[in-house]
């Protein structure tokens, strides 16, 4: 439907074929040379500037038309390239035999689809009718990389559709509920986006891979650089065996747990791995120490004094009345002076946040009514139940915190 809210005369054709900012390239430019020479370090924190700084330059030197395209054009096509290429087993038929290059021909017959349709995608042509996967189109064999595309396509994309006939509601009006109109108007549903993806075979499982495969890379909490567990967890720990260390809630298969128990292997007492009871089934392999309970964390917490309580990613999927009843189950679990409550969240800058975070954002606003929090938002929803934060841990060009709490 057209609108009149974005019409105007005053801007010419000329505008949006101009530059986005010229005026920023040389120094964008001279910051990336300045970055190129320390690539050879193998310095991933270098490497992440001086994609941002690529990236700053590329939209500096796109004009309005161009941006508009790669917005409207590329993006949505490129999803569904992929997304289709996924469900008919692309990636695996051009990754046989080291990813040498395949006729459209043979890709066709592999895959029973006209050749027309695969010749589109993320592909090199070393021949007229013939095509090998770039190291991203290898890459797309990966269940960390490659599942997320139809999650997208056929769940998330369909609520974005929804989202600016919402947003336009809000004008004047008191704001309802996100987690009742956007989502479930979209996807003609009164589920909850996490109870709807169990109701389509393999679809949850595909974004416990999505979100898996979006935090490779980035820094560990539980490394010595970023958060000292020696110092502020191992010790004073109780070392009865017997006694809980860490109990990671909402913890999904125990990625995040298993990671800890292999990074510290020698921490006294035991490991809890907690989700609710249909998740902990789909567990397919656990280290024997860690422990897995079924568990609701909008239930009383069953593990009582434990040294330390750990979510990652749970509290931004909830609006702050949800996270007040989370905390408040763990809070009641906390030993005074002895246990720890750490969030691993995205604390979002006031300024220059990344657009990880702000993309993340209006995600969480469409599928489930939350947000990505600043500084100011963790306090008012952490110190309203009744905790404290220590400290907020931040690693050097990090995306994720850790928010250390105890009780006030």
């Amino acid at each position: 439907m057209a609108s009149d809210k974005c019409h105007s005369d005053k801007l010419g054709i000329s505008f949006i074929l101009t530059p986005n900012d010229l005026e920023s390239v040389p120094e964008l430019v001279q910051k990336i040379n300045a970055l190129s020479a320390d690539l050879a370090s193998g310095d991933h924190d270098k490497r992440a500037e001086l994609l941002g700084q690529a990236q700053a330059l590329v939209q500096a030197l796109e004009t309005s038309q161009e941006t508009m395209l790669r917005h409207l054009w590329a993006s949505g096509t490129t999803l569904a390239a992929l997304a289709s290429g996924v469900k008919i087993g692309l990636f695996e038929h051009l990754a046989k035999d080291g990813g040498s290059p395949k006729k459209v021909a043979y890709l066709a017959t592999a895959t029973g689809v006209d050749p027309s349709v695969l010749t589109m995608g993320h592909l090199i042509e070393t021949a007229p009718g013939e095509y090998k996967p770039t190291r991203f189109g290898l890459s797309m064999t990966i269940p960390e990389i490659c599942d997320g595309y139809g999650e997208n396509l056929d769940v998330v994309f369909p609520t974005y559709r929804q989202l600016p006939s919402y947003v336009a509601s809000l004008v004047g009006n008191k704001t309802p509920d996100p987690a009742t109109a956007i989502f479930q108007k979209a996807n003609n549903t009164n589920l909850s986006f996490f109870e709807y993806l169990y109701t389509i075979p393999g679809m949850a499982e595909e974004f416990a891979h999505h979100m898996a495969g979006s935090r490779h890379g980035q820094a560990s909490w539980m490394d010595p650089n970023f958060y000292p567990v020696q110092e502020l967890l191992v010790g004073g720990a109780d070392p009865d065996p017997k006694a809980v260390f860490l109990v990671d809630v909402g913890g999904s298969t125990g990625h995040d747990i298993a990671e800890f128990n292999a990074k510290h292997p020698d921490v006294p007492g035991r490991l809890v791995l907690q989700d609710l009871p249909s998740v902990i089934e789909s567990v397919k392999e656990l280290h024997p120490r860690i422990e897995a309970m079924g568990h609701d964390f909008f239930a009383e917490q069953p593990v009582q004094g434990a040294r330390a309580y750990y979510t990652h990613s749970v509290l931004h999927d909830w609006p702050d009345d949800k996270c007040h009843e989370i905390l408040t189950r763990v809070k009641e679990a906390m030993k005074p002076g002895y246990s720890k409550l750490l969030i691993n969240e995205h604390v979002i800058l006031s300024t220059g946040a990344s657009w990880r975070v702000t993309a993340l954002d209006i995600t969480l606003f469409a599928l489930t009514g939350s947000q990505e929090r600043s500084e100011e938002d963790w306090r008012q929803l952490i110190e309203g139940v009744g905790l404290k934060i220590c400290k907020i841990w931040s690693p050097v060009n990090g995306i994720e915190s850790l928010i250390e709490c105890e009780l006030q």
